[in-house]
């Protein structure tokens, strides 16, 4: 296992490789969703040029704000994102019969 964290650990079990990790520091206690959306994507951003093997970036943790910032990020950075919060979006979406694929602008997700 390359990364030692409980997401990797995660990632591990479930096969998925997970090579490198970065917490957002501004994310903790009770008011991670009013981080700007600024800051997660700064640090997705940070992540990704740190290591250029990448083929995607998970970030969990449903409570920081990433919706309005997917789509930036991934026309900037060229590879899938996946958050929580559009993961239970896309989810919820489906179990409601409508097709994600009809939401445009949330990320390549939607479009999967």
């Amino acid at each position: 296992m390359p990364c030692s964290s409980p997401g990797a650990a995660y990632g591990w079990r479930a096969r998925i490789g997970i090579p490198a990790v970065r917490n957002i520091a501004a994310a903790r206690g009770d008011d991670q969703g009013e981080l700007p959306l600024a800051v997660p994507y700064h640090e997705a951003k940070t992540l990704f040029r740190a290591n250029s093997n990448l083929q995607g970036i998970w970030m969990p943790g449903a409570s920081v704000p990433t919706v309005g910032m997917l789509q930036a990020l991934e026309d900037d950075t060229g590879i899938p994102i996946v958050t929580s919060a559009q993961a239970m979006m896309w989810t919820g979406l489906r179990l409601a019969q409508v097709n994600p694929r009809e939401v445009v602008g949330y990320g390549k997700l939607f479009g999967a």
